[in-house]
């Protein structure tokens, strides 16, 4: 049997990006001056906070330009960027779990 007390279940508890696990992601593309739409959602408990960071790039969200966005569980954005810096950039993922 299946222990389902906290500590043993975070043992299965996993973030992605495109199905790729932590370090495994492959780079994300994008052409400069060209308009991405990324397309961000969050599942899980209340524990579960995350900031999705996008270094060296804005995106627009809800008529604002940042470069975070909070993501609270089972909430979801499409967020509009225009790249307008080469070279590599990363995205990075804030939390308090991992």
């Amino acid at each position: 049997t299946l222990d389902r007390s906290s500590a043993a279940s975070d043992v299965y508890k996993r973030q992605a990006i495109n199905g790729y696990m932590y370090g495994n992601l492959p780079g994300l593309d994008t052409c400069l001056g060209d308009n991405v739409l990324w397309h961000v959602f969050s599942v899980g408990s209340v524990e579960d906070l995350h900031g999705i960071y996008f270094s060296g790039n804005t995106f627009t969200s809800l008529g604002a330009r940042r470069d975070t966005i909070p993501m609270f569980p089972y909430t979801s954005q499409t967020l509009l960027m225009t790249p307008d810096s080469i070279g590599e950039q990363w995205v990075f993922s804030f939390s308090l779990k991992h």
